[in-house]
């Protein structure tokens, strides 16, 4: 399947809301550049966003809610 380029934003809650341009195949984010024309990022994008098609596709996402079992204890969490 082609690949194709989306203009879209950040998904971080970030004052900027800095302009993206994600290349996709319509069902994964390829990869994530800044986009030249936002008017307030001009392109540039943060540390979060440089890697950002990695770390949504990665398998060590938590992808549920972790309840706590034990206080303060991280490997005492449970989906």
């Amino acid at each position: 399947m082609a690949s194709y380029i989306r203009k879209t934003i950040c998904p971080y809650d970030c004052p900027t809301s800095c302009g993206l341009l994600a290349e996709t195949d319509g069902t994964r984010i390829l990869s994530v550049k800044g986009d030249p024309d936002h008017p307030a990022a001009k392109g540039l994008i943060c540390r979060k966003m440089q890697r950002y098609e990695q770390s949504i596709h990665s398998s060590e996402r938590i992808l549920t809610p972790m309840k706590r079992v034990a206080p303060r204890e991280r490997e005492n969490l449970n989906p």
